[in-house]
């Protein structure tokens, strides 16, 4: 498989946000969006709408980070699982925009790809946590 076209326009879609945060953390110049959105195909809605709730709710999920990484200060994750962490919490938690289980064990998957031997068990910790409290806040509501 390309790193860069998974077959799935929403896959595609937080893989760019993955490798546009990564270049905006090293302090790159680098248009990463406008290289790959060129060449693979990707959900660009669904792109913009994690993109903006990731800044938008940027306090909550990090909020949400800090709690259940205790071990890790946010400066001292891996880059890469940091965004992968941002974009299930934006897309799953704060907004709805996919089902949490869907949009976590694509986290996983992307931290399988993207992350270092140990991304995927730590991110699936961290987000099987968040969504534990997010299932058990949500049971009281109905």
């Amino acid at each position: 498989m390309d790193l860069y076209n998974s077959g799935d326009k929403r896959r595609n879609a937080r893989i760019l946000i993955i490798q546009s945060f990564y270049a905006e953390s090293q302090k790159q110049n680098s248009n990463v969006v406008s290289l790959v959105t060129k060449k693979y195909p990707l959900d660009k809605e669904k792109f913009e709408a994690i993109k903006s709730a990731i800044t938008t709710h940027a306090d909550k999920i990090n909020e949400y980070i800090l709690k259940y990484a205790k071990e890790r200060p946010i400066d001292e994750i891996n880059p890469v699982d940091y965004t992968i962490l941002r974009i299930v919490i934006a897309e799953s938690i704060v907004t709805n925009l996919t089902p949490p289980k869907v949009a976590i064990n694509e986290g996983i998957e992307l931290a399988k790809l993207f992350g270092t031997e140990a991304s995927a068990k730590f991110v699936n910790g961290v987000l099987g946590a968040i969504y534990d409290e997010y299932k058990a806040e949500h049971q009281q509501n109905e």
